[in-house]
């Protein structure tokens, strides 16, 4: 299979690309070390695979509508 046929394929099941889904995935798990850990988000950035903070911090906003940090304060353990 191509890798056009492959992305065309994905998109139609999943209802996105793999590079969002991916994405997605990455994000997913930095809510839950933003939201239960202590660990930097700098280090939750590298820790989810994205080359530096800012595009970490860039993406997280795109998909949660707010900063890592915001997020982190907002979703601590034990508050909501």
């Amino acid at each position: 299979m191509s890798p056009s046929a492959f992305a065309r394929l994905f998109k139609m099941e999943m209802g996105c690309t793999p590079h969002t889904h991916i994405n997605l995935k990455r994000i997913e798990r930095a809510c839950l070390m933003l939201a239960y850990t202590e660990t930097p988000i700098k280090q939750i950035a590298a820790a989810t695979g994205f080359c530096d903070r800012f595009h970490f911090s860039r993406t997280f906003a795109k998909v949660k509508h707010m900063s890592p940090a915001r997020y982190r304060n907002v979703n601590r353990f034990g508050h909501a």
